[in-house]
C-alpha cells in the first residue's frame, strides 16, 4: 500500500512541477516580440517607459535564439530553428514629442536584423552538410552574418539616418529593407 501512495505523491509532485515550467514558458514568451512582417513595434511594447531624455532616448534588446547540432543536416530548412524577437522588458524609449521617430528607428534596425537573420537561415541551409563535421559551424556562421556583417550595417544606417532623422535617407533605408525581406522571403520564419 505504501508503494502505491509512494507512486501517486511521485505523480502529484511531477505534475506539479510540470505546470510551474509550462506557466515560467508562457510568462517567458510574453515578454517576446518576435519579428512579424504585419506586427509593427508600438509604445506598449517597450517595458521601460521614461520622461527623462537623460535615460537615453530608446533602446530595444532584440535577440537571436537558435537550436542546430550534428543531426540538424536532416532538416528540411533551418526556419523554425532560429529564433528573432524583441524582449520587451529591456527595451526602453523616452515618451516625449520625437517618440514615434524613435519607434521608427527601433522598427528599421528590427526589420535590418531581419534580414540578417534571414541570411542567416539561409546559410544554415546550404551548409547543412558542414554540421555533420562539427557542431560549431553554426555559430562560425553567426559571428560572420551577425555578429560582423549586421553590425556593420547598422552603423551605416545609423550614419546616414541619424537615427532616423533624415527623413529622406530614411525612407530609402526602409525601401530597401523591404527589399531585401522580399528576396528572403522564403528564408521567413512561417515558411
Amino acid at each position: 500500500m505504501k508503494f502505491v501512495n509512494s507512486s501517486k505523491l511521485l505523480i502529484v509532485v511531477l505534475a506539479f512541477f510540470l505546470s510551474l515550467s509550462l506557466y515560467a514558458q508562457k510568462e517567458s514568451d510574453m515578454d517576446k516580440l518576435y519579428w512579424s512582417d504585419s506586427e509593427r513595434i508600438a509604445i506598449e511594447d517597450f517595458g521601460i517607459q521614461s520622461t527623462d531624455a537623460k535615460s537615453g532616448l530608446s533602446s530595444a534588446a532584440f535577440s537571436l535564439e537558435y537550436n542546430v547540432h550534428g543531426l540538424s543536416f536532416m532538416a528540411k530548412n533551418f526556419n523554425k530553428r532560429v529564433w528573432h524577437y524583441m524582449v520587451r522588458s529591456a527595451s526602453q524609449i523616452t515618451m516625449d514629442e520625437n517618440v514615434n521617430t524613435y519607434i521608427r528607428y527601433q522598427q528599421t534596425l528590427f526589420d535590418l536584423e531581419e534580414v540578417y537573420v534571414r541570411k542567416f537561415r539561409k546559410a544554415l541551409s546550404e551548409n547543412r552538410k558542414k554540421f555533420l563535421l562539427r557542431n560549431a559551424f553554426a555559430d562560425e556562421l553567426k559571428e560572420e552574418i551577425i555578429d560582423t556583417d549586421l553590425i556593420k550595417r547598422q552603423t551605416q544606417y545609423n550614419n546616414e539616418t541619424n537615427a532616423a532623422k533624415n527623413e529622406e535617407k530614411q525612407k530609402q533605408w526602409e525601401t530597401q529593407i523591404k527589399k531585401e525581406l522580399n528576396e528572403l522571403k522564403n528564408y521567413a520564419y512561417d515558411k
